[in-house]
């Protein structure tokens, strides 16, 4: 089953906790996605993989760098399931298991509210931090 790819994730309270993920609309050729793809409202979960700094390939797989589409995206990587049913990316620096609250979709956008279950933190490392069209690290 194809699932949005998160693009962005702020977390904006540890009491209720929450979190926000946010989950483009259009693929990298500019198209509109099906529409199974764009209701995050009927999946339960998601999931927030924080990449480490070598992961660069990953992270141009998940963008659609390079004509990848569909489901090829996720491929190249290795997955395990949290509790909830989200996909985790084995070996990310961080994952966080998240329940869907509500989803907010607005032109090629949408916003997903939700809460965190399960937080799994690896061996500490730099980040893999996409900023003005360039990789760096934290």
């Amino acid at each position: 089953m194809l699932l949005p790819i998160i693009c962005r994730a702020s977390f904006f309270s540890l009491k209720p906790n929450g979190t926000t993920a946010h989950s483009g609309r259009t693929g990298g050729d500019g198209r509109q996605h099906q529409p199974e793809f764009l209701d995050m409202g009927s999946h339960s979960h998601f999931c927030v993989n924080v990449l480490r700094a070598d992961q660069i390939e990953i992270a141009d797989r998940f963008a659609g760098r390079g004509g990848v589409k569909g489901s090829a995206r996720y491929e190249g990587a290795r997955w395990s399931s949290h509790a909830t049913g989200a996909l985790a990316l084995e070996g990310a620096l961080t994952e966080v298991d998240c329940t869907v609250e509500d989803t907010i979709v607005r032109h090629s956008h949408a916003l997903i509210l939700g809460s965190f279950r399960h937080v799994v933190s690896r061996e500490p490392g730099p980040a893999l931090i996409y900023h003005h069209g360039a990789y760096g690290s934290s």
